[in-house]
């Protein structure tokens, strides 16, 4: 497959991974983005498939490569000046709690009076 590396001028954010889906936007003649237009935001249509940096003599550089089935009509790369993002599958991506069970124990280990302020825990009901 052919792969097409997207180049920036700042590091690619830390949190894209291979996997994450790549989205693109034009800014409009003022240079706002118009994001109420859901049209206007564009797949790429395949995920990525490498992250890097680049150091050149400014400073670092970021890159995103994207493999694509040759010949793809789906293929719709993101042209000069876009503002480029990415979104992750939030399949593989979640951020709650994950288990069973928990078990907390909190010790004072000092002769010294303490006072805990707070405490709080993610309870979800099993779905079965």
């Amino acid at each position: 497959m052919p792969e097409v590396q997207i180049d920036f001028d700042k590091k690619v954010n830390t949190s894209a991974q291979i996997g994450d889906e790549v989205y693109w936007i034009l800014a409009g003649p003022n240079g706002e983005f118009d994001w109420a237009n859901k049209e206007n935001i564009q797949n790429v249509g395949y995920p990525i498939s490498g992250v890097g940096i680049n150091s050149d003599q400014s400073g670092e550089t970021g890159f995103i490569n994207i493999q694509y089935p040759a010949g793809s009509p789906t293929w719709n790369p993101p042209p000069p000046l876009a503002f480029v993002m990415f979104a992750k599958d939030n399949r593989a991506n979640m951020s709650s709690l994950v288990g069973y069970y928990a078990k907390a124990k909190f010790e004072n280990n000092s002769k010294e009076r303490a006072e805990l302020f707070i405490v709080s825990a993610e309870i979800k009901e099993s779905s079965q």
